[in-house]
């Protein structure tokens, strides 16, 4: 349903001419006199239509280039009930011209109001109306609506805390936030719409001679060099929604990838280009306080605050009219569910072959016109349906029109009455949880702590346990998420090396294709949460570490000097669950990567 919003086709905008179709007058009767005059009114609609974007290109919006999906998989769209930073866009403009907004708009004082008399007279950017005062006020209402998410401004900030920080939250208040950027520095900053994707990219161009391609023919072989590009550098990619209440839903993500060496090696069609790069992805999904902020713990790539204000509070609105119907258009976003990202797992047995013969091409985004507000107006649409109510998509909002109930019996006004009061708890935002995951790397002779041991460590465990591990973590970040969306924290390194060879023949000749393979070493942390009984949420965390070195074994291949390099890794992976209060902790134990002897200890702690 999403998809048909989102077309906007060429025969709509020819079809859009300076004069719309106009509903003519009913029938007058003998009291015409008594009925209130029409009265003309003009309303500006540019806000809310597409059409001036189709008589002049838009400019191509700037595309993330590093979020794991790009690099590892592709991503083929999201469902109607989550929200994508990919598929937002400008909130209220959501018709192709006047006339279709103008139309909708009717429709629905229509059926309010058992019929309305009004003539509609449309131009590009403008809606003209010409009806009696009461359905005016109508129009005016839910124009009014509209305009208030598209004249909505978000201004973010980014500040990159000091390394020392320590961070045991992830959010902070507008009150504390002075506090945490004493010291710390101006990343970047924003300012655009509700939901707007904003990108700011600080990344480097690199091509290089990744491979061959082969081709042979009767007694003849002739090898093309395969030249891919490699971008790398650092990226954010933030957005955020008003909820009902006055809060903000940000989401997105920090992203940075750094070239560690380019190795060159001789194969049997040439020199080939092998890079070794570091890898860290850290997502962002929380509901702060308008003007507060939420933290991004990106591991060795910099720990950071995004701050965000909204400039006005997209609520709720309502308006009884005379004949008993009450009007509502609900802000429903908060109803979504954060769309994850990074849903690759790299750390398998087979992740050595992850790129094969290509590596990390650079995709744009899409330029879109919709997003999260009307997906989850169309989500509760199908969701409230009922003979009690009638709810419609409206733009980005949930219009909803409530009968009186005057005819209803007692047993069916109380059924009424339910209902309405389920549409009116549509949640103004999900739950914000907050973990700190830790790993730790100890000798299997050490002395555990019984916290430890029975999986529920207190701070002088884990105090003691950094202290076995020689004073570091492998793997320690603070993250944050919504119920029921699931996260990925990388902190990896991808190495590219000659794997070995293909031997192909055709008519007296015979040659050989190197191929390309890349090795994943590093930590993946993902996991998710939902809501249980008396403030626990049930937390599910699932682990993969490899440790190995990328100073790869050299194998000879035949008799032409030719080599393989021979990859060797370990992995470790582990998957842990509870029921956690906030400040509650759970540990698993698995045996350790690298050398003998060893243990690896998860830690989780529930934060928020």
């Amino acid at each position: 349903m999403t998809l048909v919003f989102r077309a906007a086709t060429v025969a709509l905008a020819v079809a859009g001419t300076l004069l719309c179709a106009s509903i003519q007058p009913s029938a007058q009767d003998a009291d015409s006199d008594a009925q209130a005059q029409p009265v003309s009114k003009d309303y500006n609609v540019r806000p809310l239509v597409q059409r001036e974007l189709w008589n002049a290109p838009r400019t191509g919006a700037i595309g993330d280039v590093l979020a794991p999906d790009r690099l590892f998989f592709s991503d083929e769209g999201h469902a109607d009930d989550e929200w994508s930073l990919r598929d937002s866009g400008e909130e209220a403009r959501c018709w192709d011209n006047s006339n279709e907004l103008g139309e909708t708009i009717l429709g629905l004082i229509e059926d309010a109001n058992d019929g309305a008399d009004a003539e509609l007279h449309c131009e590009v950017g403008m809606l003209g109306v010409r009806a009696e005062d009461a359905v005016q006020k109508q129009f005016s209402w839910y124009l009014d609506a509209l305009n208030e998410v598209a004249r909505a401004r978000v201004s973010m900030v980014v500040y990159r805390l000091k390394d020392d920080t320590e961070l045991t939250t992830t959010t902070i208040g507008a009150s504390e936030i002075p506090g945490w950027t004493k010291g710390a520095r101006y990343v970047a900053n924003f300012r655009g719409g509700l939901a707007e994707p904003f990108v700011v990219q600080q990344t480097q161009h690199r091509s290089y001679v990744a491979d061959y391609d082969l081709s042979l023919a009767t007694e003849a072989a002739v090898e093309s060099p395969n030249v891919r590009d490699l971008n790398t550098g650092e990226e954010f990619v933030l957005g955020a929604v008003s909820l009902s209440d006055g809060r903000l839903w940000v989401q997105g993500w920090h992203a940075s990838m750094r070239l560690n060496q380019m190795r060159t090696l001789h194969t049997s069609a040439g020199d080939v280009e092998l890079p070794d790069v570091s890898y860290s992805f850290a997502p962002v999904s929380a509901v702060i306080e308008n003007g507060g902020a939420a933290v991004i713990d990106a591991g060795q790539a910099g720990r950071f605050l995004v701050k965000a204000d909204c400039d006005r509070i997209i609520g709720n609105h309502a308006m009884k009219l005379e004949n008993g119907t009450t009007l509502k258009l609900l802000n429903c976003v908060g109803g979504m569910r954060g769309q994850s990202l990074g849903g690759f797992w790299l750390m398998r047995a087979t992740a050595s072959t992850l790129a094969e013969d290509s590596m990390f091409p650079q995709v744009m985004l899409e330029d879109v016109v919709d997003g999260p507000y009307r997906d989850a107006a169309l989500f509760y649409e199908e969701e409230l349906d009922s003979e009690w109510v009638r709810a419609r998509c409206f733009g980005p909002y949930l219009s909803v029109m409530v009968n009186s109930g005057e005819d209803l019996s007692e047993e069916e006004m109380a059924e009424r009455n339910s209902f309405v009061k389920r549409i009116d708890s549509i949640p103004t935002a999900p739950e914000t949880v907050g973990v700190r995951i830790s790993a730790f790397e100890i000798s299997d002779d050490a002395a555990l702590p019984a916290g430890v041991l029975n999986g529920r460590p207190s701070t002088a465990d884990v105090s003691e346990l950094k202290a076995l591990a020689g004073g570091k973590a492998t793997f320690d970040r603070v993250s944050s998420n919504m119920l029921r969306q699931q996260v990925d924290n990388l902190q990896v390194k991808l190495a590219t090396h000659v794997r070995g060879y293909d031997s192909q023949s055709a008519t007296g000749v015979t040659a050989l294709d190197p191929q390309i393979g890349t090795l994943v070493l590093g930590e993946q942390i993902r996991w998710q949460a939902r809501a249980d009984e008396d403030g626990r949420m049930h937390i599910e965390v699932r682990s993969g570490i490899t440790v190995g070195s990328t100073d790869f074994d050299k194998v000879e291949f035949g008799n032409n000097g030719l080599t393989i390099e021979r990859s060797r890794s370990a992995l470790t992976q582990a998957r842990l669950a509870d029921d956690l209060l906030v400040g509650d902790r759970m540990a698993s134990l698995t045996p350790a990567v690298g050398a003998d002897g060893k243990l690896v200890v998860i830690v989780v702690e529930r934060l928020k």
